[in-house]
């Protein structure tokens, strides 16, 4: 992930533990290479179609747990429809 650095000094800023950065920006990159994989995309071009179809091939504890670091990041980012999905 290209904004790496600047995604975890933004966590760290929120109170996030480095653990839980950790596992934030892991499950931000799992999206990412399955972004790029079956939809030759970058992250800031997904799509509303993109996370559900992601959300599909995860189970639903998964699902609670990446996409509130989907949330995260895409609110980072300022994308207000992806981070409200």
């Amino acid at each position: 992930m290209r904004e790496e650095n600047e995604f975890r000094k933004h966590l760290k800023q929120m109170g996030k533990k480095p653990h839980v950065i950790d596992g934030l920006i892991n499950e931000v990159s799992y999206f990412e290479s399955w972004l790029s994989q079956n939809k030759n995309r970058a992250l800031e071009q997904a799509t509303q179609e993109d996370l559900e179809e992601f959300s599909k091939t995860l189970d639903e504890r998964e699902i609670k747990i990446y996409m509130r670091a989907l949330a995260l990041f895409y609110r980072w980012l300022g994308n207000d429809e992806l981070k409200k999905l």
